[in-house]
């Protein structure tokens, strides 16, 4: 709050407390607080109708579109809808790392696997403390770009700073297929530890098979599509508050209404998922093919995934 220089004290204190009072019931504060409380009540239509109110009142607010992607995705909108939203914050606020992590996932599960690294790498760069959007990462390069060393060096990146089963089960597998079995069973070992032995077998299949088998169907583990938490308390304030909370806004928007789907990103588009399980069935077909024309004791080759 700007306070003309050489007013009386008495009125500088008075206008500090008023706009501190101003700013405690701001309309907008409020409602997206309201909106996000419902967000993570899992009230997902009144999340959307709060947001979406309060774009039209202040059409400026990045987190506001981020969270409203978030939502719609969560009632199975169209990914250009949510793709849409997520870009809007990010026209809002360049540095925004945690829209830029959100829209990676959405295309991962659309399987575009290069915007979906495309934005997964600005988000690390924005900030590196975003262990998700390195786990991304080490699945675009492992399941989607069959690039297993850099898939490596993202998993050992999560690894060192918090213990995840899931990614101590990608890093096996991005060792198997990078024909390093010895570090395998050490991965193995790490499982069982934490009393994983399901994802301990898996791992043991392959090395017994001699034979890189993706996972089962099944998306990026630990990465769903959810607002960051440490944005729940974002303030918003309108001209007459003074501003508790930076927050990048324009002074301007053009009036722009959501882009209609396309065919370059159907709903049906093929997803990781799908290529996950689709890997699989042809692993199962060649395994099947090849038992049946070798002896009952021949083992199957590397599948050179």
């Amino acid at each position: 709050m700007i306070v003309k220089r050489f007013l009386p004290l008495l009125f500088v204190f008075s206008v500090m407390f008023t706009a501190t009072e101003s700013f405690a019931n701001n309309p907008i504060q409020l409602l997206f607080r309201d909106a996000t409380k419902a967000f993570y009540e899992k009230d997902f239509d009144r999340a959307i109708e709060l947001y979406e109110k309060l774009n039209k009142i202040y059409p400026n607010f990045a987190p506001s579109y981020n969270y409203l992607g978030l939502a719609k995705k969560e009632k199975g909108a169209h990914n250009n809808e949510i793709i849409w939203q997520l870009n809007k914050a990010i026209e809002l606020d360049p540095n925004y790392a945690q829209a830029y992590e959100n829209l990676g996932k959405v295309y991962y599960n659309a399987g575009n696997f290069d915007e979906a690294e495309k934005n997964a790498l600005k988000a690390v760069a924005l900030d590196a403390s975003l262990i998700n959007s390195k786990l991304s990462l080490a699945w675009i390069y492992l399941i989607g770009k069959s690039e297993p060393r850099k898939a490596i060096t993202y998993f050992q990146d999560v690894l060192n700073e918090q213990r995840v089963a899931y990614a101590y089960f990608g890093l096996g597998m991005a060792y198997m297929q990078d024909e390093q079995k010895f570090k395998v069973l050490e991965i193995i070992t790490d499982l069982r530890s934490m009393d994983e032995d399901g994802l301990a077998g898996e791992l043991e299949k392959m090395v017994r098979n001699n034979s890189y088998v993706p996972p089962r169907a099944r998306n990026i583990s630990s990465t769903s599509l959810k607002a960051p938490k440490r944005h729940v308390s974002t303030l918003v304030t309108n001209d007459k508050a003074a501003a508790a909370t930076p927050v990048r806004l324009k002074s301007r928007m053009p009036s722009i209404s959501p882009k209609q789907p396309d065919n370059n990103l159907s709903q049906n588009t093929y997803s990781g998922a799908d290529r996950i399980k689709n890997l699989q069935q042809r692993r199962s077909t060649s395994n099947s093919t090849s038992s049946s024309n070798t002896s009952s004791s021949a083992q199957p080759k590397g599948s050179g995934y």
